[in-house]
């Protein structure tokens, strides 16, 4: 009859109508995990931004530091050539200084030796 065929669409219709709500219902609370997911990964994006400033900042004074090291290790570097350069001129100029005492000695003897001798 017709008020049967009423009934069972209007009963088709009404679990259309629940299992459309459920649908929704899933898709609201999948739609919300998604952006609870999204903030949770904006977060450890903006954390792991945070993380690369600060390693940046550290290499940029560690390498402030390796400069300074190196700037002073070239100032050092120069003191110690200079030190050496100093060294090796003062015992050059005693080298000079023994050989002509030397020198002076040998001729001394041999003046010795030759007033011995007449």
């Amino acid at each position: 009859s017709i008020e049967e065929k009423m009934n069972e669409v209007k009963q088709t219709l009404s679990e259309k109508e629940r299992q459309f709500e459920r649908t929704v219902i899933q898709l609201t609370r999948s739609n919300d995990s998604v952006d609870a997911e999204k903030e949770s990964l904006l977060k450890s994006v903006k954390a792991l931004e945070k993380e690369k400033e600060s390693i940046s900042a550290e290499m940029k004074s560690l390498e402030a530091t390796v400069e300074m090291y190196n700037i002073s290790l070239e100032d050092k570097e120069e003191e110690m050539k200079k030190k050496i350069a100093l060294v090796e001129s003062r015992l050059n100029e005693a080298e000079r200084q023994l050989q002509k005492a030397i020198d002076a000695k040998i001729v001394s003897d041999m003046q010795c030796r030759e007033s011995k001798q007449k």
